[in-house]
């Protein structure tokens, strides 16, 4: 069974300001913010995906419940750190007649970002990552993955509106079957914000990223979605995500809580 691995691109975002929105979920692209150092954001994440595929006569549908913890902090000023571990709650694939069934956690992403500069008003920042195969056997990639991703924020009308954009690098560590999977992996996405009303903002993102399977060269993406701040400590969020070819998942819907301490 081919299990949907979650791709976690790393990003190269450079920001020096002191404070700023961040992006976050349901966002596919990162931001170039930081967090700063003492303050810690704690993020309660999770999504519903199904996804057909047809090979050789023979269909299969899998349909995933996926959660993420994710806690974000920073070290000194400009950098910080985020560590994220995955659970897929339930992972049921139907093909010919056959089910099976996985859940268990993933694989620990580990993320360092430093806020560089910022040139002309866009907001610069690296962002190295690496990804390690602690995971349950029928969930794991069952390989390292090492990455880096380029991000830039730019801000418009005074802050109402922000675009982001990333290019990412990942390199997989392979031990079995090399001639059927890439190891360098490639991508690039676009994403915007728009504040509608006091704590209110809308999000849109897309791009693509390179298929781990040699069997086909690009996965792009379309998501749509709106994030709701309570108050200062406490955002909702809630996304749809679609595939744009067939080696992407049919849908995806996604939601997240995040919380900000102080």
């Amino acid at each position: 069974m081919n299990l949907k691995q979650l791709l976690a691109a790393t990003m190269l975002s450079g920001v020096t300001f002191t404070s700023s929105a961040l992006a976050g979920p349901p966002l596919a692209t990162d931001d170039a913010g930081v967090v700063d150092v003492g303050s810690y954001e704690i993020e309660a994440n999770g999504s519903f995906s199904s996804a057909k595929g047809t090979s050789e006569g023979s269909t299969t549908r899998t349909e995933t419940v996926d959660a993420e913890l994710k806690l974000t902090t920073g070290l000194y000023k400009d950098l910080g750190i985020a560590l994220a571990l995955p659970r897929t709650i339930n992972q049921r694939t139907d093909g010919d007649g056959a089910t099976s069934d996985a859940e268990g956690f993933g694989d620990v992403n580990v993320e360092i970002k430093y806020a560089a500069a910022e040139i002309a008003g866009v907001k610069l920042a690296i962002k190295p990552s690496v990804i390690i195969p602690t995971g349950a056997s029928d969930i794991t990639a069952n390989h390292m993955q090492y990455g880096v991703t380029l991000i830039g924020s730019k801000e418009f009308g005074e802050g109402r509106y922000t675009i982001h954009t990333n290019i990412g690098y990942e390199y997989h560590a392979y031990r079995d079957n090399v001639e059927s999977r890439r190891k360098n992996i490639w991508s690039a996405s676009l994403a915007g914000e728009a504040e509608i009303s006091t704590g209110l903002v809308i999000v849109a993102d897309t791009g693509f990223a390179s298929n781990p399977g040699t069997s086909s060269h690009e996965l792009p993406f379309a998501l749509a979605g709106v994030r709701y701040a309570v108050n200062e400590h406490l955002t909702l969020s809630v996304g749809y995500k679609t595939g744009v070819t067939s080696p992407k998942d049919d849908y995806a819907v996604q939601w997240g809580v995040l919380i900000k301490v102080p």
